[in-house]
C-alpha cells in the first residue's frame, strides 16, 4: 500500500512539474513576443500577485496555455442518441470558480493554444471576457468565435491602461 501511494504522489507531482514547465516555457515565448514589438516586460510571481507580467509598468498580463484534450459529448436529436469526440483547448479565467471584473488580477489575459500549428494567440483585454471559461474547438477553419478579434492583437497590451 505505501509504495503504491508512493507512486501516485510521484506521478502527481510529476505531471504537476509538467505542468509548471510548459507554463513558464509558455510565459517565455510571450516574453519574447512582447519585447520584439518594443515592450517594457517584467515577469512576476503568479503565485503572489496573480499575473505572469508586468509591461510597460502598468499593463498586468496573465498568460493562460492550454494543451489539446480530447472531448466526449453525447447528444439526443428526435429520440436518437449520437455520441462524438473533438479535440479542444480549454482556458479558464476564473479564480477559485470566482469571475468578479471589479476583483480581477490582470488588465490582458493572453491564451496560447499549445500543439496548434499556425494559431496565434489570443490576446483579450479582461472587461471583455464574458465567461468562466473559453473553449476553443479543432476545426479546419482555425476558431471563429467570439474572441476571434483578438487573435494576434498585441496592441491591446501596448496601449497605456488608462487609454482601456
Amino acid at each position: 500500500m505505501h509504495s503504491q501511494l508512493s507512486t501516485s504522489t510521484k506521478r502527481r507531482t510529476e505531471m504537476l512539474m509538467n505542468k509548471m514547465n510548459l507554463h513558464r516555457a509558455t510565459v517565455k515565448r510571450v516574453t519574447q513576443q512582447l519585447r520584439r514589438i518594443g515592450a517594457s516586460v517584467q515577469r512576476q510571481n503568479p503565485t503572489q500577485v496573480g499575473y505572469d507580467l508586468l509591461v510597460n509598468g502598468s499593463i498586468r498580463v496573465a498568460v493562460k496555455a492550454a494543451r489539446p484534450t480530447l472531448q466526449h459529448k453525447r447528444v439526443s436529436v428526435d429520440g436518437h442518441s449520437y455520441q462524438y469526440q473533438h479535440i479542444a483547448w480549454c482556458f479558464n479565467f476564473h479564480r477559485h470558480g470566482r469571475f468578479r471584473r471589479d476583483q480581477w488580477y490582470a488588465d490582458v489575459i493572453v491564451c496560447v493554444q499549445l500543439k496548434a500549428a499556425g494559431q496565434k494567440p489570443l490576446v483579450i483585454p479582461v472587461q471583455n471576457i464574458t465567461g468562466k471559461t473559453l473553449i476553443v474547438l479543432k476545426n479546419r477553419r482555425g476558431y471563429a468565435g467570439r474572441y476571434t478579434q483578438y487573435r494576434d492583437a498585441w496592441h491591446h497590451i501596448l496601449r497605456d491602461k488608462r487609454a482601456a
